[in-house]
């Protein structure tokens, strides 16, 4: 029997793969709503309302029952918003691209933006990554607990030593963030970007291409729980 802690899952090898785990997530995810309404605020300006929206319904229990219990709306709000004003500018350098347009010199930077984010108590690397999804979604692929441990163990002990990748670290983030590039880049040589997303979305509703890879890994991961409760 294998050990607990192995590695458990691999990025979609295809289209069909990808669509599949998407739909077990859109009929079994009912709280997926405020992940849309957020990405609308986000859309017509209000962007830290729908930051905040989606920190404190998708990280509830780091709000409620964890280390973030400590930050009340209003510190909260303060520390957001600071957050935000402080990675305005090296976020637009990133110039709005697509995730699979990143060059290495926007990993670098993302790195630099992600520290930042992590950094803040209020938001730490889990928030940092649905932080910057509102921001971009077209490009940063969130991830939690499941999803991070799963990707960091693909990378050989030797490598994440020379790179200075800690699970979870910044490190950890842009190497993940280029596996699902490396992942999108295959996907839509198979079928356009456009008809993918589709596929992947709950009408009437489009997602992006990086918020269909983490419904798959979400999907994945639900998945992995149930089979180790099993054991």
């Amino acid at each position: 029997m294998a050990k607990s802690g192995k590695k458990k899952w691999k990025p979609p090898s295809n289209c069909k793969e990808l669509i599949k785990q998407c739909q077990i997530y859109i009929s079994e995810e009912r709280g997926d709503v405020a992940y849309r309404w957020a990405i609308r605020l986000a859309r017509d300006g209000e962007v830290l309302d729908a930051v905040l929206l989606l920190l404190t319904s998708w990280n509830a229990s780091y709000y409620t029952r964890g280390k973030g219990r400590f930050f009340y709306s209003k510190e909260l709000t303060t520390r957001v918003r600071n957050l935000l004003d402080n990675t305005k500018g090296q976020l637009r350098k990133l110039g709005h691209k697509n995730l699979e347009e990143l060059t290495s010199k926007d990993f670098e930077r993302i790195e630099s933006i992600f520290q930042q984010c992590s950094n803040e108590k209020a938001v730490k690397s889990t928030g940092a990554s649905k932080l910057l999804h509102v921001l971009e979604p077209q490009l940063f692929v969130m991830w939690d607990t499941d999803i991070r441990n799963n990707y960091h163990r693909y990378f050989h002990k030797q490598n994440r030593k020379k790179s200075k990748h800690k699970c979870g670290n910044p490190k950890c983030y842009s190497m993940f963030l280029k596996q699902m590039q490396e992942c999108a880049l295959k996907l839509i040589k198979e079928k356009p970007k456009k008809k993918i997303c589709k596929e992947c979305s709950s009408h009437p509703f489009t997602i992006d291409l990086p918020k269909a890879l983490d419904q798959y890994n979400y999907a994945k991961a639900k998945s992995a729980r149930k089979s180790k409760k099993q054991l």
